[in-house]
């Protein structure tokens, strides 16, 4: 074989066996890239099943929590429904609000003057800071969820951030960090605000059932107010603003009875207007009222926190002393008497200057009685003398 045909042939030799390593790492390539690919298909279903997982639990965790609140809104809505004192609304609310969303924070907020709200009660932080922090309508998420008027979420508030300029609260500043916010919105305005903090599990529907809480909470207020303003009409007298006749016979009685029990001394003053129908006759019911309230305030003014006033009828007051004797309320009478007839009945825009007089009696249990009416007609006699001897003046039964 000649040498050329042996190089022909070598040729053809070598390029097979190139050709097949060739054709081999191509063939070893795909099948890497196949392999690589496939690897991250894989990793890609297990994410997707993670998240499919995650999904279907945090999906039973928001069944769990929906039908928890369902069962717990019934509950807060007898509570609030009830009649409640103004004074234990915070407290109630803020317990109910930390069970509810299993909050660990809560802050309620009450409103003081020249629009701003006050920090009065909550849970999760420091007591101390109860009646410290103050914030006004506008300032940080919670004045925002108060001058808007409705309930905001760490969201919401986020968002707000970006298209306004939000200035920082008092709240903020002391690190306290809201997740939701709502403004208890009644028939009389804004009666405060509630926020969570640190809620441990966050549902959309939380922001719901806050602003529906809230609106419960508002409706509290209003009833405690209707009934504190009908309760008012029942136990004062419209013409005078002091007590009326049936809280006087009812508050005596008790008074009496405590005096007994306790054996305390108890003093009753009765004052009348001297000759009031000459002041109606002259001048008109409308001043003859206005002296009415003269009189009131006057012995409003120069009585302890302790007693209290009331109008009997007509012209008559009682005043009703708590642990003093006759002497003491003689002194106290005299006194209310003396400064009545030096002060003038101020009546705006009236040319005349109006002066009255009153003349009082003074009766002290048990030695002038030991019950409430015997107590009053005693009264009633020591007056009479008292008008006899030319009125103005005190007479001790």
């Amino acid at each position: 074989m000649s040498f050329a045909w042996f190089t022909f042939l070598a040729g053809i030799v070598l390029g097979v066996v190139v050709g097949y390593f060739i054709a081999s790492a191509r063939i070893e390539s795909r099948f890497v890239t196949s392999m690589t690919s496939l690897q991250d298909e894989v990793t890609k279903l297990k994410e997707d099943l993670a998240r499919l997982r995650e999904t279907l639990v945090r999906s039973e965790e928001e069944k769990e929590k929906l039908a928890r609140f369902n069962l717990l809104i019934p509950e807060i809505v007898r509570k609030f429904t009830t009649f409640i004192d103004p004074e234990d609304i915070p407290h109630l609310t803020v317990r109910s609000l930390k069970n509810f969303f299993n909050a660990g924070y809560v802050w309620f907020f009450l409103p003081e003057m020249n629009d701003t709200y006050l920090l009065v009660m909550g849970t999760g932080y420091s007591s101390d800071l109860n009646g410290a922090v103050r914030i006004r309508s506008g300032e940080g998420i919670v004045g925002l969820a108060i001058e808007h008027r409705k309930t905001l979420s760490l969201e919401d508030y986020t968002e707000l951030e970006r298209h306004t300029r939000v200035t920082i609260s008092e709240f903020e500043k002391q690190g306290f960090r809201a997740e939701l916010v709502a403004p208890l919105i009644g028939v009389d305005g804004v009666y405060g605000a509630v926020a969570l903090g640190e809620i441990a599990f966050r549902a959309p529907e939380e922001k719901r059932y806050l602003s529906m809480i809230a609106d419960i909470v508002a409706l509290a207020y209003d009833k405690s107010r209707m009934l504190l303003k009908e309760h008012l009409k029942d136990i004062y007298d419209e013409v005078t603003g002091v007590f009326n006749k049936g809280y006087f016979a009812q508050r005596f009685s008790s008074e009496v009875r405590k005096a007994e029990d306790y054996i305390l001394p108890l003093s009753l003053v009765l004052l009348d207007v001297d000759d009031l129908k000459s002041v109606n006759e002259k001048y008109g019911y409308e001043v003859g009222d206005r002296v009415l309230r003269h009189v009131a305030e006057v012995a409003k003014e120069r009585t302890r926190r302790a007693d209290f006033v009331s109008r009997y009828d007509g012209d008559r007051f009682f005043i009703v002393m708590i642990s003093s004797s006759k002497e003491q309320a003689y002194i106290h009478a005299s006194r209310i008497v003396h400064e009545i007839a030096s002060r003038p009945v101020d009546l705006p825009g009236f040319k005349d200057e109006v002066r009255v007089t009153v003349s009082a009696a003074v009766v002290t249990y048990s030695q002038d009685g030991q019950h409430p009416s015997d107590l009053i007609s005693k009264a009633e006699e020591a007056l009479r003398k008292a008008k006899e001897m030319g009125g103005n003046r005190v007479v001790k039964a």
